[in-house]
């Protein structure tokens, strides 16, 4: 399947410093396969899970919320796959301790090094 093609334009850091918005840059150095400049990468399936009550209390281990941040899913994503308000989440971060979204990347660097 064809990705289409890709124009570049080689340019000196003054020029690329001068450039404005729509300016005619003139005909490419050069036009290549997009095939090798993109790669699609496919978003992890998120598979909601089933609560047993309403009042059934957000269960996901800190571990696995940690794996599910690095693996690329957003802190809503984890939400809807768990079956639980953004709210309830943001609450669980709070009793883990994780207030702000620097604490929340000291503790996914501190799983990183755990797993290497």
């Amino acid at each position: 399947m064809s990705q289409g093609t890709i124009k570049v334009w080689k340019r000196t850091p003054e020029q690329i410093a001068a450039y404005t918005y729509n300016q005619d840059l003139g005909p490419p150095d050069r036009i290549d396969d997009a095939g090798k400049h993109v790669q699609r990468i496919e978003p992890p399936s998120i598979v909601p899970k089933k609560r047993t009550s309403r009042n059934a209390k957000l269960f996901i281990p800190f571990e696995e919320y940690l794996a599910l941040r690095i693996s690329g899913l957003s802190r809503e994503q984890i939400a809807v796959a768990h079956s639980i308000s953004v709210s309830s989440l943001y609450n669980r971060l709070r009793e883990w301790g994780i207030s702000s979204k620097k604490d929340e990347a000291v503790a996914i660097e501190k799983q990183k090094s755990k797993g290497e």
